[in-house]
Protein backbone atom coordinates (compact mmCIF):
# COMPACT_ATOMS: atom_id res chain seq x y z
CA UNK A 1 0.00 0.00 0.00
CA UNK A 2 1.09 3.56 -0.70
CA UNK A 3 2.80 5.75 1.83
CA UNK A 4 0.03 8.36 1.38
CA UNK A 5 -2.68 5.86 2.40
CA UNK A 6 -0.83 4.99 5.59
CA UNK A 7 -0.29 8.66 6.36
CA UNK A 8 -4.01 9.48 5.86
CA UNK A 9 -5.11 6.62 8.10
CA UNK A 10 -2.61 7.69 10.75
CA UNK A 11 -3.83 11.27 10.65
CA UNK A 12 -7.42 10.06 10.88
CA UNK A 13 -6.50 8.11 14.01
CA UNK A 14 -4.88 11.22 15.50
CA UNK A 15 -7.96 13.34 14.66
CA UNK A 16 -10.23 10.84 16.43
CA UNK A 17 -7.94 10.96 19.47
CA UNK A 18 -8.38 14.76 19.52
CA UNK A 19 -12.17 14.32 19.19
CA UNK A 20 -12.05 16.02 15.79
CA UNK A 21 -14.38 13.49 14.23
CA UNK A 22 -15.35 15.66 11.24
CA UNK A 23 -11.71 16.00 10.27
CA UNK A 24 -11.22 12.23 10.71
CA UNK A 25 -14.08 11.54 8.28
CA UNK A 26 -12.58 13.92 5.73
CA UNK A 27 -9.24 12.12 5.99
CA UNK A 28 -10.91 8.73 5.56
CA UNK A 29 -12.60 9.98 2.39
CA UNK A 30 -9.19 11.05 1.11
CA UNK A 31 -7.89 7.58 1.97
CA UNK A 32 -10.74 6.04 -0.06
CA UNK A 33 -9.63 8.02 -3.12
CA UNK A 34 -6.19 6.51 -2.67
CA UNK A 35 -7.43 2.96 -2.07
CA UNK A 36 -11.03 1.80 -2.54
CA UNK A 37 -10.60 -1.02 -0.06
CA UNK A 38 -13.74 -2.27 1.66
CA UNK A 39 -12.31 -1.85 5.21
CA UNK A 40 -11.85 1.88 4.47
CA UNK A 41 -15.38 2.15 3.04
CA UNK A 42 -16.77 0.45 6.15
CA UNK A 43 -14.98 2.98 8.37
CA UNK A 44 -16.38 5.89 6.35
CA UNK A 45 -19.94 4.62 6.49
CA UNK A 46 -19.81 3.85 10.22
CA UNK A 47 -18.31 7.19 11.24
CA UNK A 48 -20.55 9.10 8.83
CA UNK A 49 -23.71 7.50 10.23
CA UNK A 50 -22.54 8.24 13.76
CA UNK A 51 -21.89 11.93 13.05
CA UNK A 52 -25.20 12.40 11.23
CA UNK A 53 -27.30 10.73 13.94
CA UNK A 54 -30.05 13.09 15.08
CA UNK A 55 -29.39 15.72 12.41
CA UNK A 56 -32.29 16.73 10.14
CA UNK A 57 -32.42 15.50 6.56
CA UNK A 58 -32.69 18.05 3.73
CA UNK A 59 -32.65 18.53 -0.02
CA UNK A 60 -29.68 20.17 -1.73
CA UNK A 61 -30.56 23.89 -2.02
CA UNK A 62 -30.12 25.14 -5.59
CA UNK A 63 -28.05 28.02 -4.22
CA UNK A 64 -25.38 25.53 -3.21
CA UNK A 65 -25.00 24.60 -6.87
CA UNK A 66 -24.64 28.24 -7.90
CA UNK A 67 -22.21 29.46 -5.25
CA UNK A 68 -19.07 28.17 -3.60
CA UNK A 69 -20.69 26.97 -0.38
CA UNK A 70 -18.34 25.04 1.85
CA UNK A 71 -19.20 21.34 2.06
CA UNK A 72 -19.29 19.57 5.39
CA UNK A 73 -18.73 15.82 5.83
CA UNK A 74 -22.19 15.37 7.40
CA UNK A 75 -24.05 17.13 4.57
CA UNK A 76 -24.07 14.12 2.27
CA UNK A 77 -25.55 11.57 4.69
CA UNK A 78 -28.31 14.04 5.55
CA UNK A 79 -29.14 14.56 1.87
CA UNK A 80 -28.93 10.83 1.22
CA UNK A 81 -31.22 10.24 4.21
CA UNK A 82 -33.84 12.51 2.67
CA UNK A 83 -33.58 10.68 -0.65
CA UNK A 84 -33.81 7.27 1.02
CA UNK A 85 -36.89 8.39 2.96
CA UNK A 86 -38.51 9.51 -0.29
CA UNK A 87 -37.50 6.30 -2.03
CA UNK A 88 -39.22 4.32 0.73
CA UNK A 89 -42.43 6.27 0.24
CA UNK A 90 -42.52 6.20 -3.57
CA UNK A 91 -43.65 3.36 -5.74
CA UNK A 92 -41.50 4.45 -8.68
CA UNK A 93 -37.98 5.68 -9.29
CA UNK A 94 -38.09 9.38 -10.14
CA UNK A 95 -34.79 10.76 -8.90
CA UNK A 96 -32.88 11.90 -11.98
CA UNK A 97 -32.90 15.57 -10.89
CA UNK A 98 -31.71 14.72 -7.39
CA UNK A 99 -28.97 12.45 -8.70
CA UNK A 100 -27.82 15.18 -11.04
CA UNK A 101 -27.50 17.51 -8.04
CA UNK A 102 -25.46 14.89 -6.18
CA UNK A 103 -23.10 14.58 -9.13
CA UNK A 104 -22.76 18.34 -9.55
CA UNK A 105 -22.31 19.19 -5.89
CA UNK A 106 -20.31 16.33 -4.36
CA UNK A 107 -17.10 14.68 -5.52
CA UNK A 108 -17.20 10.92 -5.94
CA UNK A 109 -18.08 9.37 -2.59
CA UNK A 110 -18.68 5.72 -1.60
CA UNK A 111 -21.63 6.74 0.58
CA UNK A 112 -23.67 7.37 -2.58
CA UNK A 113 -23.54 3.73 -3.69
CA UNK A 114 -26.10 2.30 -1.18
CA UNK A 115 -28.68 4.84 -2.38
CA UNK A 116 -28.08 3.88 -6.01
CA UNK A 117 -28.54 0.21 -5.18
CA UNK A 118 -31.84 1.08 -3.51
CA UNK A 119 -33.03 3.06 -6.52
CA UNK A 120 -32.24 0.41 -9.13
CA UNK A 121 -34.72 -1.90 -7.37
CA UNK A 122 -37.61 0.57 -7.78
CA UNK A 123 -40.04 0.30 -10.69
CA UNK A 124 -39.26 3.03 -13.19
CA UNK A 125 -35.49 2.68 -12.91
CA UNK A 126 -35.58 1.21 -16.44
CA UNK A 127 -36.99 4.40 -17.99
CA UNK A 128 -34.42 6.20 -20.19
CA UNK A 129 -34.02 9.32 -18.03
CA UNK A 130 -33.62 7.43 -14.75
CA UNK A 131 -31.40 4.75 -16.24
CA UNK A 132 -29.16 7.35 -17.83
CA UNK A 133 -28.65 9.17 -14.53
CA UNK A 134 -28.12 5.96 -12.58
CA UNK A 135 -25.46 4.91 -15.07
CA UNK A 136 -23.79 8.31 -14.76
CA UNK A 137 -23.64 8.07 -10.95
CA UNK A 138 -22.34 4.49 -10.90
CA UNK A 139 -19.59 5.47 -13.32
CA UNK A 140 -18.96 8.75 -11.45
CA UNK A 141 -18.47 7.06 -8.06
CA UNK A 142 -16.97 3.85 -9.41
CA UNK A 143 -16.59 0.35 -7.98
CA UNK A 144 -16.99 -1.48 -5.72
CA UNK A 145 -20.74 -2.00 -5.80
CA UNK A 146 -23.03 -5.02 -5.45
CA UNK A 147 -23.89 -6.47 -8.87
CA UNK A 148 -26.97 -8.47 -7.88
CA UNK A 149 -29.43 -5.52 -7.95
CA UNK A 150 -27.94 -4.43 -11.27
CA UNK A 151 -28.53 -7.86 -12.78
CA UNK A 152 -32.12 -7.72 -11.53
CA UNK A 153 -32.62 -4.38 -13.28
CA UNK A 154 -30.91 -5.73 -16.40
CA UNK A 155 -33.57 -8.46 -16.60
CA UNK A 156 -36.29 -5.78 -16.69
CA UNK A 157 -34.72 -3.77 -19.50
CA UNK A 158 -36.11 -3.99 -23.04
CA UNK A 159 -34.45 -6.53 -25.29
CA UNK A 160 -33.60 -3.86 -27.87
CA UNK A 161 -30.05 -2.62 -27.30
CA UNK A 162 -30.50 1.13 -26.95
CA UNK A 163 -27.75 3.55 -25.94
CA UNK A 164 -28.71 3.58 -22.24
CA UNK A 165 -28.91 -0.22 -22.12
CA UNK A 166 -25.40 -0.41 -23.55
CA UNK A 167 -24.17 2.06 -20.93
CA UNK A 168 -25.79 -0.01 -18.21
CA UNK A 169 -24.02 -3.11 -19.55
CA UNK A 170 -20.79 -1.16 -19.25
CA UNK A 171 -21.56 -0.34 -15.60
CA UNK A 172 -22.06 -4.04 -14.89
CA UNK A 173 -18.83 -4.97 -16.68
CA UNK A 174 -16.84 -2.34 -14.78
CA UNK A 175 -18.19 -3.64 -11.50
CA UNK A 176 -17.41 -7.23 -12.43
CA UNK A 177 -13.84 -6.39 -13.43
CA UNK A 178 -13.05 -4.58 -10.20
CA UNK A 179 -10.34 -6.27 -8.20
CA UNK A 180 -10.23 -5.48 -4.45
CA UNK A 181 -6.87 -4.06 -3.40
CA UNK A 182 -4.80 -6.13 -1.03
CA UNK A 183 -3.93 -4.31 2.16
CA UNK A 184 -0.76 -5.21 4.00
CA UNK A 185 -0.86 -6.36 7.61
CA UNK A 186 0.14 -2.98 9.01
CA UNK A 187 -2.61 -1.14 7.12
CA UNK A 188 -5.20 -3.72 8.14
CA UNK A 189 -4.11 -3.34 11.75
CA UNK A 190 -4.55 0.43 11.51
CA UNK A 191 -8.03 -0.04 10.01
CA UNK A 192 -8.88 -2.37 12.89
CA UNK A 193 -7.64 0.22 15.39
CA UNK A 194 -9.78 2.92 13.75
CA UNK A 195 -12.77 0.60 13.76
CA UNK A 196 -12.29 -0.06 17.47
CA UNK A 197 -12.21 3.67 18.29
CA UNK A 198 -15.27 4.42 16.14
CA UNK A 199 -17.25 1.48 17.54
CA UNK A 200 -16.42 2.57 21.09
CA UNK A 201 -17.64 6.07 20.25
CA UNK A 202 -20.84 4.75 18.68
CA UNK A 203 -21.51 2.50 21.66
CA UNK A 204 -20.88 5.33 24.14
CA UNK A 205 -23.23 7.60 22.18
CA UNK A 206 -25.89 4.88 22.17
CA UNK A 207 -25.51 4.34 25.91
CA UNK A 208 -25.75 8.08 26.67
CA UNK A 209 -28.36 8.91 24.01
CA UNK A 210 -31.38 9.12 26.33
CA UNK A 211 -29.60 11.33 28.87
CA UNK A 212 -28.12 13.52 26.15
CA UNK A 213 -31.46 13.97 24.40
CA UNK A 214 -33.17 14.85 27.67
CA UNK A 215 -30.55 17.49 28.51
CA UNK A 216 -30.72 19.06 25.05
CA UNK A 217 -34.52 19.08 25.35
CA UNK A 218 -34.21 20.95 28.66
CA UNK A 219 -32.07 23.62 27.00
CA UNK A 220 -34.47 23.95 24.06
CA UNK A 221 -37.53 24.13 26.30
CA UNK A 222 -36.00 26.72 28.64
CA UNK A 223 -33.20 28.52 26.73
CA UNK A 224 -32.85 31.10 29.49
CA UNK A 225 -32.00 28.43 32.10
CA UNK A 226 -28.24 28.48 32.65
CA UNK A 227 -28.34 25.47 34.95
CA UNK A 228 -29.63 23.23 32.12
CA UNK A 229 -26.73 24.26 29.90
CA UNK A 230 -24.14 23.74 32.60
CA UNK A 231 -25.44 20.27 33.43
CA UNK A 232 -25.34 19.47 29.71
CA UNK A 233 -21.77 20.79 29.51
CA UNK A 234 -20.69 18.47 32.34
CA UNK A 235 -22.30 15.50 30.61
CA UNK A 236 -20.69 16.32 27.26
CA UNK A 237 -17.30 16.86 28.87
CA UNK A 238 -17.56 13.44 30.44
CA UNK A 239 -18.28 11.99 26.98
CA UNK A 240 -15.39 13.89 25.42
CA UNK A 241 -17.73 15.90 23.19
CA UNK A 242 -16.05 19.23 22.24
CA UNK A 243 -19.37 21.05 22.61
CA UNK A 244 -19.13 20.50 26.36
CA UNK A 245 -15.80 22.31 26.49
CA UNK A 246 -17.15 25.09 24.27
CA UNK A 247 -20.16 25.67 26.55
CA UNK A 248 -17.94 25.71 29.63
CA UNK A 249 -15.54 28.17 28.00
CA UNK A 250 -18.33 30.56 27.02
CA UNK A 251 -19.48 30.57 30.65
CA UNK A 252 -15.97 31.15 32.03
CA UNK A 253 -15.21 34.53 33.61
CA UNK A 254 -11.97 34.74 31.60
CA UNK A 255 -12.50 32.38 28.64
CA UNK A 256 -9.63 31.17 26.49
CA UNK A 257 -10.57 33.01 23.29
CA UNK A 258 -7.96 31.21 21.21
CA UNK A 259 -9.20 27.80 22.32
CA UNK A 260 -12.81 28.78 21.63
CA UNK A 261 -11.86 29.92 18.15
CA UNK A 262 -10.16 26.57 17.44
CA UNK A 263 -13.17 24.63 18.68
CA UNK A 264 -15.50 26.76 16.60
CA UNK A 265 -13.37 26.38 13.48
CA UNK A 266 -13.35 22.59 13.85
CA UNK A 267 -17.03 22.15 14.76
CA UNK A 268 -19.02 25.18 13.58
CA UNK A 269 -20.86 23.45 10.71
CA UNK A 270 -21.92 20.52 12.88
CA UNK A 271 -23.15 22.86 15.62
CA UNK A 272 -25.04 24.87 13.00
CA UNK A 273 -26.54 21.72 11.47
CA UNK A 274 -29.69 21.56 13.67
CA UNK A 275 -30.78 24.84 12.07
CA UNK A 276 -31.09 23.25 8.64
CA UNK A 277 -29.48 24.21 5.32
CA UNK A 278 -31.05 27.63 4.80
CA UNK A 279 -28.58 29.77 6.71
CA UNK A 280 -25.31 31.22 5.50
CA UNK A 281 -22.55 29.08 6.93
CA UNK A 282 -19.88 30.72 9.01
CA UNK A 283 -22.04 33.65 10.18
CA UNK A 284 -23.77 32.01 13.14
CA UNK A 285 -22.96 33.60 16.49
CA UNK A 286 -22.92 31.39 19.56
CA UNK A 287 -23.61 32.43 23.13
CA UNK A 288 -23.55 30.10 26.14
CA UNK A 289 -22.69 27.32 23.70
CA UNK A 290 -25.69 27.56 21.37
CA UNK A 291 -26.65 29.52 18.22
CA UNK A 292 -28.09 32.93 19.03
CA UNK A 293 -27.79 34.85 15.74
CA UNK A 294 -27.91 33.63 12.14
CA UNK A 295 -27.88 34.96 8.58
CA UNK A 296 -30.33 33.52 6.01
CA UNK A 297 -28.93 32.13 2.80
CA UNK A 298 -29.01 34.52 -0.15
CA UNK A 299 -31.37 33.91 -3.03
CA UNK A 300 -34.84 32.62 -3.65
CA UNK A 301 -33.89 29.11 -4.78
CA UNK A 302 -35.78 27.32 -2.04
CA UNK A 303 -38.36 24.55 -2.22
CA UNK A 304 -42.00 25.58 -2.02
CA UNK A 305 -42.08 24.60 1.65
CA UNK A 306 -39.39 24.77 4.29
CA UNK A 307 -38.66 21.67 6.31
CA UNK A 308 -40.17 21.68 9.78
CA UNK A 309 -37.90 23.81 12.02
CA UNK A 310 -35.90 21.76 14.47
CA UNK A 311 -35.88 22.49 18.24
CA UNK A 312 -32.35 23.89 17.82
CA UNK A 313 -33.97 27.12 16.61
CA UNK A 314 -35.29 27.76 20.12
CA UNK A 315 -32.04 29.48 21.19
CA UNK A 316 -31.89 31.82 18.17
CA UNK A 317 -32.73 35.44 19.04
CA UNK A 318 -31.50 37.34 15.98
CA UNK A 319 -31.80 36.90 12.22
CA UNK A 320 -29.81 39.34 10.12
CA UNK A 321 -30.11 39.42 6.34
CA UNK A 322 -26.87 40.12 4.50
CA UNK A 323 -26.52 43.41 2.57
CA UNK A 324 -26.27 41.37 -0.66
CA UNK A 325 -29.47 39.43 0.02
CA UNK A 326 -31.86 40.22 -2.85
CA UNK A 327 -34.77 40.41 -0.44
CA UNK A 328 -37.50 39.16 -2.75
CA UNK A 329 -38.92 35.97 -4.14
CA UNK A 330 -39.95 32.70 -2.62
CA UNK A 331 -37.51 32.84 0.29
CA UNK A 332 -39.11 36.02 1.68
CA UNK A 333 -42.58 34.49 1.85
CA UNK A 334 -41.16 31.24 3.25
CA UNK A 335 -39.19 33.02 5.96
CA UNK A 336 -42.26 35.10 6.78
CA UNK A 337 -44.17 31.90 7.46
CA UNK A 338 -41.26 30.25 9.21
CA UNK A 339 -41.03 33.11 11.70
CA UNK A 340 -44.52 32.22 12.91
CA UNK A 341 -43.45 28.74 13.96
CA UNK A 342 -43.22 28.10 17.74
CA UNK A 343 -39.62 26.90 17.35
CA UNK A 344 -38.64 30.50 16.48
CA UNK A 345 -40.51 32.00 19.40
CA UNK A 346 -37.36 33.58 20.86
CA UNK A 347 -36.43 35.51 17.70
CA UNK A 348 -36.77 39.11 18.85
CA UNK A 349 -34.35 40.88 16.48
CA UNK A 350 -34.74 41.03 12.69
CA UNK A 351 -32.02 43.08 11.01
CA UNK A 352 -31.69 44.32 7.44
CA UNK A 353 -35.10 42.84 6.69
CA UNK A 354 -36.95 43.33 3.38
CA UNK A 355 -40.05 45.41 4.01
CA UNK A 356 -42.17 42.70 2.41
CA UNK A 357 -41.19 40.35 5.19
CA UNK A 358 -42.22 42.83 7.87
CA UNK A 359 -45.69 42.77 6.30
CA UNK A 360 -45.78 38.97 6.72
CA UNK A 361 -45.15 39.00 10.47
CA UNK A 362 -48.15 38.02 12.52
CA UNK A 363 -49.79 40.23 15.12
CA UNK A 364 -48.52 37.94 17.90
CA UNK A 365 -44.91 38.19 16.75
CA UNK A 366 -42.29 38.40 19.50
CA UNK A 367 -40.07 40.76 17.47
CA UNK A 368 -38.79 43.68 19.52
CA UNK A 369 -36.13 45.10 17.21
CA UNK A 370 -36.75 45.53 13.49
CA UNK A 371 -34.29 47.11 11.06
CA UNK A 372 -35.67 47.34 7.53
CA UNK A 373 -33.68 47.49 4.31
CA UNK A 374 -36.62 48.70 2.22
CA UNK A 375 -39.90 50.46 2.98
CA UNK A 376 -41.88 50.65 -0.25
CA UNK A 377 -44.40 47.91 0.48
CA UNK A 378 -48.10 48.73 0.69
CA UNK A 379 -49.56 48.24 4.13
CA UNK A 380 -46.20 48.53 5.86
CA UNK A 381 -47.35 51.13 8.38
CA UNK A 382 -50.29 48.97 9.46
CA UNK A 383 -48.04 45.91 9.71
CA UNK A 384 -45.55 47.77 11.93
CA UNK A 385 -48.30 49.12 14.15
CA UNK A 386 -49.66 45.59 14.63
CA UNK A 387 -46.42 44.29 16.19
CA UNK A 388 -47.20 44.32 19.93
CA UNK A 389 -43.66 44.04 21.30
CA UNK A 390 -41.79 46.29 18.87
CA UNK A 391 -39.56 48.78 20.72
CA UNK A 392 -36.70 49.42 18.25
CA UNK A 393 -37.40 50.36 14.64
CA UNK A 394 -35.16 51.49 11.79
CA UNK A 395 -36.63 52.56 8.41
CA UNK A 396 -34.32 53.67 5.59
CA UNK A 397 -35.80 55.36 2.51
CA UNK A 398 -38.91 56.31 4.49
CA UNK A 399 -41.58 58.34 2.77
CA UNK A 400 -43.07 61.32 4.58
CA UNK A 401 -46.42 59.56 4.70
CA UNK A 402 -44.95 56.41 6.26
CA UNK A 403 -43.19 58.36 9.00
CA UNK A 404 -46.28 60.41 9.82
CA UNK A 405 -48.48 57.31 9.96
CA UNK A 406 -46.06 55.69 12.41
CA UNK A 407 -46.01 58.82 14.54
CA UNK A 408 -49.82 58.92 14.69
CA UNK A 409 -50.06 55.28 15.74
CA UNK A 410 -49.45 53.53 19.04
CA UNK A 411 -45.78 53.33 18.02
CA UNK A 412 -45.45 56.92 19.28
CA UNK A 413 -45.73 55.66 22.86
CA UNK A 414 -44.38 52.15 22.27
CA UNK A 415 -40.99 52.70 20.62
CA UNK A 416 -37.86 53.26 22.68
CA UNK A 417 -35.72 53.91 19.59
CA UNK A 418 -36.80 54.95 16.09
CA UNK A 419 -34.43 55.81 13.25
CA UNK A 420 -35.66 56.94 9.86
CA UNK A 421 -34.19 58.60 6.79
CA UNK A 422 -35.64 60.06 3.60
CA UNK A 423 -35.79 58.23 0.29
CA UNK A 424 -33.55 60.89 -1.29
CA UNK A 425 -31.26 61.33 1.73
CA UNK A 426 -32.50 64.89 2.40
CA UNK A 427 -33.25 64.22 6.08
CA UNK A 428 -32.46 61.82 8.89
CA UNK A 429 -34.24 61.63 12.23
CA UNK A 430 -33.61 59.61 15.38
CA UNK A 431 -35.81 59.17 18.44
CA UNK A 432 -34.28 57.96 21.72
CA UNK A 433 -36.85 57.78 24.48
CA UNK A 434 -35.49 58.81 27.86
CA UNK A 435 -32.55 60.78 26.46
CA UNK A 436 -31.96 64.33 27.66
CA UNK A 437 -32.68 65.48 24.09
CA UNK A 438 -34.93 62.73 22.70
CA UNK A 439 -35.12 63.87 19.04
CA UNK A 440 -32.09 64.35 16.79
CA UNK A 441 -32.43 65.42 13.16
CA UNK A 442 -30.32 66.38 10.17
CA UNK A 443 -31.82 68.12 7.15
CA UNK A 444 -30.22 69.38 3.97
CA UNK A 445 -30.94 71.03 0.65
CA UNK A 446 -33.86 72.73 -1.03
CA UNK A 447 -36.47 70.06 -0.17
CA UNK A 448 -36.52 71.01 3.49
CA UNK A 449 -40.18 72.09 3.24
CA UNK A 450 -41.11 68.44 2.84
CA UNK A 451 -39.31 67.69 6.10
CA UNK A 452 -41.37 70.10 8.19
CA UNK A 453 -44.37 67.71 8.51
CA UNK A 454 -41.97 64.92 9.55
CA UNK A 455 -40.43 67.12 12.24
CA UNK A 456 -43.87 68.17 13.48
CA UNK A 457 -45.01 64.52 13.62
CA UNK A 458 -41.83 63.51 15.51
CA UNK A 459 -42.99 65.65 18.43
CA UNK A 460 -45.61 62.99 19.10
CA UNK A 461 -42.77 60.72 20.23
CA UNK A 462 -41.45 63.45 22.54
CA UNK A 463 -41.66 67.23 22.54
CA UNK A 464 -39.14 67.56 25.35
CA UNK A 465 -36.18 68.49 23.18
CA UNK A 466 -34.82 68.58 19.64
CA UNK A 467 -31.25 68.72 18.44
CA UNK A 468 -31.18 69.65 14.75
CA UNK A 469 -28.45 70.23 12.17
CA UNK A 470 -29.15 72.25 9.02
CA UNK A 471 -26.96 71.67 5.99
CA UNK A 472 -26.68 73.26 2.55
CA UNK A 473 -28.88 76.23 3.44
CA UNK A 474 -31.80 74.10 4.56
CA UNK A 475 -32.97 76.47 7.31
CA UNK A 476 -33.21 79.43 4.96
CA UNK A 477 -35.04 77.37 2.33
CA UNK A 478 -37.76 76.23 4.73
CA UNK A 479 -37.91 79.08 7.23
CA UNK A 480 -41.71 79.45 7.50
CA UNK A 481 -42.75 75.75 7.58
CA UNK A 482 -39.90 74.92 9.95
CA UNK A 483 -40.87 77.68 12.37
CA UNK A 484 -44.19 75.97 13.09
CA UNK A 485 -42.56 72.53 13.45
CA UNK A 486 -39.82 73.81 15.77
CA UNK A 487 -42.42 75.50 17.97
CA UNK A 488 -43.74 72.05 18.93
CA UNK A 489 -40.60 71.42 21.03
CA UNK A 490 -39.88 72.87 24.45
CA UNK A 491 -36.15 73.01 23.68
CA UNK A 492 -34.41 73.34 20.30
CA UNK A 493 -30.66 73.03 19.95
CA UNK A 494 -29.20 74.03 16.58
CA UNK A 495 -25.91 72.49 15.50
Amino acid sequence: MSHLLKELLGRAEEALARREDDAALTLLLEAWKECRAEPVIALIERLSDHLATGLPFFQVPVRWLLEDVRRHPTDLPRVLGELRARAASLSRCAFSTDLDRLRRWWPADPRIIPLLLTLVRLPGAETPAELKMLCSLFMYVGAPYDLEPLHELKARLPSAHGEEVERFDLVIRLGARWVPPVLDARTLARCDALKEVIEARVERARHDAATREALFARVHEAPEDDSARLVLADQLLEQGDPLGEFIALQYAEAPDEERMARLLAANRERWEAPLGPYIERGYTRFERGFPVAVRPMKGDHFPKTFPKPEPGWSTVEEISWSPEHPGDGNDVSQWGRLLRHPALRRVTRLLNVPGEMACLLSANSSVRRLELKSSFERGLADALTALPHLTWLTIPHASTDLFIRCAHSRLASQLESFKASAEDGSWRLEVTRGAEVPIRATVRGPRVREFAPVLLAAARFSSQGLRIEFRDGAEEEGRAPLREALAAYSQVIRE
